[in-house]
């Protein structure tokens, strides 16, 4: 571990396999610092070995999905069939919190509600309603923060807003709720 953070201090770059690398070996703490390096995320070919390295590692999903979320990796690209069959409903509600979950496109509406009628699987009580405009307004704000800036809790606490707005972007209330463990800068902070 600490090899391969020497490596990442030096400038060697992430390619898209190793964060899902990092998942299949459950290196929760490196696969948190590949995020933070700010090289692409897993997309194309590499996304599906990407989601099934996510499924050995749902277990801890408080470990590592948080933040993969906040560094901007669209939630959208988590919710396929297979992920959404395969994950537990923690998980599935928690990758919901981070998306507009009235604007869902119906293809995935369509998989949410079969596998709903085939599993167990609750959803949040608050998914049947409108989001609340904060909600919809910390989507709006994350959307207009270029990538890199989402890439660590620096570059959002140094956006001119009151701290309560800063923890609101960070998503801490969601992640409070769920039990996440407090960020770095959030213990810092405390």
């Amino acid at each position: 571990m600490e090899m391969a953070l020497l490596l990442l201090s030096s400038g060697v770059r992430v390619l898209p396999q190793h964060y899902g690398s990092c998942l299949q070996e459950e290196h929760l703490s490196l696969f948190r610092a590949l995020l933070e390096q700010g090289d692409p995320l897993p997309s194309g070919e590499p996304l599906q070995d990407f989601l099934r390295a996510s499924l050995s590692a749902q277990h801890r999903y408080l470990e590592w999905l948080p933040q993969l979320l906040l560094t901007g990796f669209d939630p959208m690209l988590l919710l396929d069939a297979a992920w959404i069959a395969s994950v537990t409903d923690d998980v599935l509600n928690f990758a919901l919190e981070f998306t507009n979950w009235k604007r869902i496109p119906p293809a995935v509406k369509q998989i949410l509600s079969s596998h709903a009628e085939k599993s167990t699987w609750v959803q949040r009580k608050h998914f049947d309603s409108l989001p609340p405009l904060s909600h919809l307004c910390r989507l709006a704000v994350r959307a207009h923060l270029r990538p890199e800036t989402l890439r660590s809790d620096h570059a959002v606490r140094h956006l001119p807003l009151p701290t309560c707005l800063q923890d609101y972007l960070l998503y801490r209330d969601v992640r409070q709720a769920y039990g996440s463990p407090a960020r770095e800068s959030e213990r810092h902070r405390d």
